[in-house]
């Protein structure tokens, strides 16, 4: 959801977007993020979990990559749209499928979890800032597909 983040700040300063259509398209996102929930909660509920989580993992990869590069803010705006559609659904099912551990281990799994979330949202900002700052907005935004690639390699072992 890193891209969330810094999707007004890079449609305003990187595509040129006005201040106040770059807010509506967080408003859409934000939007977007309420039907992926909705939508992956119903597909989660019908099929096995690791594949509605691979799809998911892997569109939200390709989109979060692809989205920064187009030089349009439009088709930009719509492929972060998309990216957090399908990446919204992603931890909720993941939280759901560790509450299925026995009783003995899922404290120990929820709290691994929610340590990987925390360091997440303290390093990812971080490290995102270093590569804009010495290589570029765009490659500092497609950085952050690297995360759904790791979610996709830890799914592999699971």
């Amino acid at each position: 959801m890193c891209i969330i983040n810094w999707s007004v700040a890079y449609l305003e300063n990187q595509r040129g977007m006005v201040m106040g259509s770059a807010h509506i398209v967080l408003a859409i996102i934000g939007f977007g993020v309420a039907f992926g929930r909705i939508t992956s909660a119903r597909i989660a509920e019908g099929y096995r979990q690791l594949p509605v989580l691979m799809t998911a993992a892997f569109a939200s990869m390709v989109l979060t990559f692809f989205a920064p590069l187009p030089a349009n803010g439009v088709a930009d705006s719509t492929l972060i749209i998309l990216a957090s559609v399908f990446s919204s659904g992603i931890y909720p099912i993941l939280l759901g499928d560790a509450s299925m551990f026995p009783p003995s281990l899922s404290p120990a799994v929820l709290s691994a979890m929610m340590a990987a979330l925390v360091s997440g949202t303290v390093l990812l900002p971080f490290l995102v800032v270093l590569l804009r700052e010495h290589v570029g907005r765009v490659q500092g935004m497609c950085s952050i597909s690297v995360v759904f690639l790791l979610l996709i390699i830890s799914l592999c072992y699971r």
